[in-house]
């Protein structure tokens, strides 16, 4: 599969099967079942979702973990509501790819703005077409924590905290990096 780091204009080096954020099927599918226990956020940051009525909803971002390893970074968070479930329009992260695309970290280390990796599909190489190595958009979110995920290029080896951004909130500054 072949990689490319939104944002940075350097392509990664091919993952390996131990570093956290390779953009490898079967690792996303581990990070989609490892982020269903979440427990507690280390950070999180009240904001407002779009709703498919159009209206700003009150919600909670929560970031669970940022996990750096030698060709990626994973990301993962979770968004909730403080009572009833919300149906959640496309446009409130990404109207084009209804996906969290337009997540991002910021390594202060560095100074840069890190984006999820955007891939083409093997299966389909001359494909014009991407995909975002992240969790698509939910369709609800409610008052338990719903996991989202990205894998963006990987943070400076000295990088120690991280500043989490999300559209509809604000950033969560400080939030501590885990290497593996």
């Amino acid at each position: 599969m072949t990689a490319t780091a939104t944002g940075t204009g350097e392509a990664p080096t091919s993952p390996t099967t131990s570093d956290p954020g390779a953009v490898d099927p079967t690792q996303v599918a581990a990070t989609v079942a490892a982020a269903a226990a979440l427990g507690d956020p280390a950070s999180s940051a009240q904001g407002t979702i779009l709703s498919l009525s159009l209206t700003q909803e009150p919600a909670e971002l929560g970031v669970f973990r940022v996990e750096a390893g030698t060709t990626s970074t994973r990301l993962v968070i979770g968004l909730r509501t403080p009572g009833d479930e919300v149906s959640v329009s496309a446009p409130a992260l990404s109207i084009e790819t209804w996906d969290i695309a337009e997540v991002s970290l910021i390594d202060p280390t560095s100074e840069s703005i890190l984006k999820p990796f955007a891939s083409r599909r093997p299966e389909s190489p001359a494909q014009t077409e991407s995909f975002c190595a992240c969790s698509d958009y939910p369709k609800t979110i409610g008052a338990t924590w719903h996991p989202l995920y990205a894998l963006v290029p990987a943070l400076d080896a000295a990088t120690t905290t991280v500043t989490v951004r999300v559209p509809g909130f604000p950033d969560v500054t400080d939030v501590p990096v885990t290497r593996g």
